[in-house]
């Protein structure tokens, strides 16, 4: 009878017991006293930069683990998401993203984006703030009404063509008719909000709290809420289906935008992160996330937290993603990329 030489067997059942020991580590096992990176794709300083270190600490008491935030800006976040796609897939890298952008981003084939959202390990989503129509105070225009009824072209400011700047006031002037032109090249929303201030430009489309922080002293009007929910900072902002009236078509992009601004800010981690550790991880996210003392502190430093499940963004993110047949897909990309730029 053949049998192994003393050698092997003795190496096999070494081997045997390796795995079953490894087979046997639970997720808290693994992830206690290792390192977990958090990437931020944003400079120091920034929002996402600022929830990132005010939750770090609160994760590393969920996770047993030093969380580490890393900054690697460049092109709005997309650089890190790409370098996110091909990191090992252990569960120890995770990165807080802009959902809402790097949906549209990989919607319209943003130059240069290889991510794949819909195969990134979503964790949960840590805040989403409905988008706000504000005029300037040195427009003419007081309403949607107003702007609807003029001929003359209502300026924009924006950053980047797919910023939530750019893109909702793109899809906000079609679905509500309007003789829009976007100007570019303004550094984010703060920069924009001054042009806005200025009467450099007529309008512009924000977050419900940057809404609320320059509409402070009159300099800009809150008109509506770009969506059907009202806002909880604004309660007594009608949205824009209590203000004007929406066909089906027109309504669509208004739906639409809402679905993609509630993919809010989210926590990711590469493709293939083992189940397990997949669990892990969304249940010491919504753990943080959950945490009544957490949501109070954070809302005194104007950081709001607004939870949503891993499984609820997912749904948000292939509703935006994968529902679109050919031509809707390719009437947004026009809008979104062409229609309301100058030549």
């Amino acid at each position: 009878m053949f049998r192994l030489p003393a050698v092997l067997l003795g190496a096999l059942v070494a081997l045997s017991g390796f795995m079953s020991d490894a087979a046997a580590e639970t997720a808290a096992e693994f992830y206690k006293g290792k390192v977990v990176k958090l990437v931020v794709g944003y400079g120091a300083g920034g929002g996402y930069d600022t929830y990132a270190r005010l939750l770090a600490s609160h994760l590393e008491a969920q996770l047993g683990a030093t969380v580490i935030v890393e900054n690697r800006p460049g092109g709005g976040g997309n650089l890190a998401l790409n370098r996110l796609m091909t990191a090992k897939p252990d569960g120890l890298t995770l990165m807080l993203i802009n959902g809402r952008a790097s949906t549209m981003s990989q919607l319209v084939g943003t130059e240069g984006v290889r991510f794949d959202l819909t195969r990134l390990t979503v964790l949960g989503r840590v805040t989403s703030e409905p988008r706000v129509i504000v005029f300037s105070a040195a427009s003419p225009y007081r309403s949607l009404a107003d702007a609807q009824a003029t001929a003359e072209v209502i300026k924009w400011g924006a950053a980047g063509r797919t910023d939530s700047l750019a893109s909702v006031a793109a899809m906000a002037s079609t679905a509500l008719d309007l003789n829009s032109e976007i100007i570019m090249g303004y550094k984010g929303s703060k920069e924009a909000g001054l042009a806005a201030i200025r009467g450099e430009v007529d309008a512009l489309v924000l977050s419900e709290s940057s809404a609320a922080k320059y509409a402070k002293g009159g300099m800009v009007i809150p008109i509506a809420v770009f969506g059907r929910e009202r806002s909880e900072i604004l309660p007594d902002l009608p949205t824009v289906f209590e203000v004007a009236s929406f066909g089906d078509s027109a309504a669509w992009w208004v739906d639409y935008t809402e679905q993609l601004t509630k993919i809010g800010r989210i926590f990711v981690s590469t493709p293939d992160v083992p189940e397990d550790r997949t669990r892990f991880l969304r249940q010491a996210v919504q753990a943080v996330l959950e945490d009544p003392q957490i949501v109070s502190d954070m809302a005194a430093q104007r950081r709001p937290i607004r939870a949503e499940t891993a499984e609820v963004v997912e749904q948000y993110i292939s509703g935006s993603l994968a529902a679109l047949d050919e031509a809707t897909l390719a009437r947004v990309r026009s809008v979104v990329l062409e229609e309301y730029f100058p030549d």
